[in-house]
């Protein structure tokens, strides 16, 4: 069929009722779905993010450090998966510049090391909203044992199955001793 160019008159290309129009279209190019997975190559695309998780529990007990050892730790995950991969024929080792490898490994590194400080972060946060939490039930706890100092608190919070926290142990031990 040919293609209409500018100024053609292409009512001659619209379709009448009951034509068939099968001819007027174009193959429509298949698209083949990608090839199922196996469990070990998803296995061992997930090496930089267990290297970056490994990395960062070793780092925990630096503070701040532990974002560095995630950084490592993405990085040593990400230059296995790219051996590995290598080996298994999927990656071309005369592709890679030293330069192209560099940038993929520290890029795996910085995605773990980042992922660190995120979570570093909003454990943070969460940390003192915890805090703040605890205070204001710990206020309410003291405002309702100013207001009713006649009201065993223990006694209730056993029947009821809640906490008043760490400091009233040893008062709810003994108030569970005489309810018993």
């Amino acid at each position: 069929m040919p293609v209409p160019q500018v100024g053609d008159d292409v009512t001659s290309l619209i379709p009448q009722v009951g034509e068939d129009v099968t001819a007027l279209m174009e193959p429509v190019a298949s698209h083949d779905p990608a090839p199922e997975r196996s469990l070990a190559d998803k296995a061992v695309d997930v090496l930089p993010l267990l290297g970056g998780i490994g990395g960062g529990i070793l780092g925990a007990p630096t503070g701040p450090g532990a974002i560095g050892t995630a950084a490592l730790g993405g990085a040593a995950g990400q230059a296995v998966r790219r051996i590995i991969q290598t080996l298994q024929g999927r990656r071309s080792a005369d592709a890679d510049t030293p330069l192209s490898v560099g940038g993929d490994l520290a890029g795996a590194g910085a995605e773990q090391g980042v992922g660190q400080a995120v979570g570093m972060g909003a454990g943070a946060v969460l940390a003192k909203g915890a805090k703040l939490a605890m205070r204001g039930a710990l206020g309410a706890q003291q405002a309702v044992r100013t207001k009713f100092p006649t009201v065993d608190l223990e006694k209730i919070a056993l029947r009821e199955g809640v906490g008043l926290g760490a400091d009233v142990g040893a008062k709810a031990a003994a108030a569970h001793q005489s309810v018993g």
